[in-house]
C-alpha cells in the first residue's frame, strides 16, 4: 500500500489479507472455514498460537506456507 492509501483502512486490510490468504495470493497462512471446525490436523488451533514469529520464520526459509 502507497502513499496515500495507506491511511484508508478498508485498502489496508485488504493488502494485508492478500499477503497472509494461500488460497489465493501464495500468501502465509490456510484458512480452515470446514463444516467441523474443530478439525485442525496438519496445522495450529487457533488458541494453541502463542505468537506468529515461529510461523513466518517457518515460511520465510520454506517459502510454502
Amino acid at each position: 500500500v502507497k502513499g496515500r492509501a495507506r491511511g484508508d483502512p478498508i485498502r489496508t486490510v485488504r493488502a494485508l489479507s492478500a499477503a497472509v490468504n494461500v488460497q489465493d495470493d501464495n500468501g502465509v497462512l490456510f484458512g480452515n472455514w470446514g463444516k467441523d471446525l474443530s478439525d485442525y490436523s496438519g496445522g495450529t488451533h487457533p488458541l494453541k498460537w502463542i505468537g506468529s514469529l515461529s510461523i513466518l520464520q517457518k515460511y520465510y526459509e520454506k517459502k510454502k506456507p
